[in-house]
């Protein structure tokens, strides 16, 4: 199958796999022929990418983690996040001598306790058993939320098995989980003409933007009955080991280890996927950051070696103009893969492949969104 973007060139073609609206419900059935209005639709419901029956040899072995069983996950938290700004409010002390608040703050806590312990439980039942091979053909998707959100289950697969390969236990593997699904709440304190920006920000702005872990370690502080070491993994995981992080400047020891697996993963999906950093940062460029002295070497080395800059099936630009799809890679050289050239018309004729390790002119210059 073949994982492609969603253009008007792909009408005839047939879905390899089923699509899922919002709520999980299926939309589309596998097998189903794309026409005109099947295209409408998917574009209507924010689908941009879809998986098509193309080179059957090309397979996406993603079993361990079906798409209707990451969309309920993100409704999950989507629903967590709602609940985080809907106690915020209650949080102020203007509202501790209100009886009905305080009420209403112990009803919101119990609520968010129940809401993280259903989504931990159900991400430590996927993400604990990723391993070396289902990494090497994970590839980002997006589903119809917001990145933040969308990043999370990024976030949670690369910290958990990063985690895992440090032997790390399963409990504090629960505890790293449940801070990533709470990373940066605090921009939700944060003034909203800062949000959501596409531009640089000034000098005071950029002071404002920073100090976003602690309004995160305040809100989670102040939610009743919640995990302070969770809080604390969430207020430092910007902090970076050579003493440039922020907001404390903490180094090395000082920074816990569960806060460094997430600093090196938040880092890695926000360069590599955010929107706001579409195909300017050359792949390279972020592996070059992940080992450098910011971060430590031997989870950035754990890191590195498990995830690989063009998962097999991601879709590519080649500085010849043509585009193609990732099939194989050589670990001791993840940045020259194979590829396979997709042409404009018939999808399966007069199959090309090239391997980058040997042709030394074709470079890969951007990944499709």
């Amino acid at each position: 199958m073949l994982r492609l973007k969603l253009t008007k060139r792909l009408l005839g073609q047939y879905l390899a796999k089923p699509i899922y609206s919002r709520e999980g419900r299926l939309l589309i059935a596998e097998e189903t022929a794309l026409t005109e209005p099947i295209l409408k639709n998917l574009k209507d419901n924010n689908i941009s990418v879809i998986y098509i029956a193309a080179f059957p040899d090309l397979i996406y072995k993603d079993d361990l983690f079906p798409d209707n069983q990451k969309i309920l996950i993100l409704n999950e938290i989507d629903d967590l996040h709602k609940l985080i700004k809907e106690i915020i409010p209650i949080q102020q002390p203007s509202s501790a001598q209100d009886n009905n608040k305080r009420t209403e703050l112990y009803e919101l806590s119990d609520k968010i306790l129940r809401k993280i312990s259903n989504i931990v439980n159900t991400l430590i039942d996927v993400v604990y058993y990723f391993d070396d091979k289902t990494l090497k053909h994970f590839i980002e998707y997006r589903f119809m939320f917001p990145f933040f959100i969308n990043k999370i289950i990024l976030n949670a697969i690369y910290s958990a098995y990063t985690a895992k390969a440090m032997n790390i236990n399963k409990l504090e593997i629960e505890k790293l989980l449940s801070a990533v699904i709470l990373l940066d709440v605090g921009f939700y304190k944060l003034p909203e003409r800062l949000l959501n920006r596409k531009i640089y920000y000034d000098n005071e702005e950029a002071k404002e933007i920073l100090k976003h872990p602690f309004y995160s370690f305040d809100i989670l502080r102040n939610i009743i009955g919640f995990d302070t070491i969770v809080a604390s993994l969430v207020y430092m995981s910007h902090e970076r080991i050579n003493g440039g992080g922020y907001p404390r400047k903490l180094k090395a020891s000082e920074i816990p280890e569960l806060a460094q697996i997430i600093g090196i993963t938040d880092t890695f999906t926000e360069l590599k996927y955010s929107p706001k950093y579409k195909n300017m940062l050359n792949p390279e460029l972020i592996y070059e950051l992940i080992a450098s002295d910011s971060f430590d070497k031997k989870i950035s080395e754990i890191f590195i070696k498990a995830i690989p800059p063009y998962p097999i099936g991601t879709t590519v630009y080649l500085n010849n103009g043509e585009i193609g799809v990732v099939i194989d890679y050589d670990e001791s050289q993840p940045f020259k893969p194979k590829i396979r050239k997709l042409d404009a018309g018939n999808l399966y004729k007069d199959i090309i492949e090239y391997d980058l390790k040997q042709d030394k002119n074709l470079k890969i210059t951007g990944y499709v969104w």
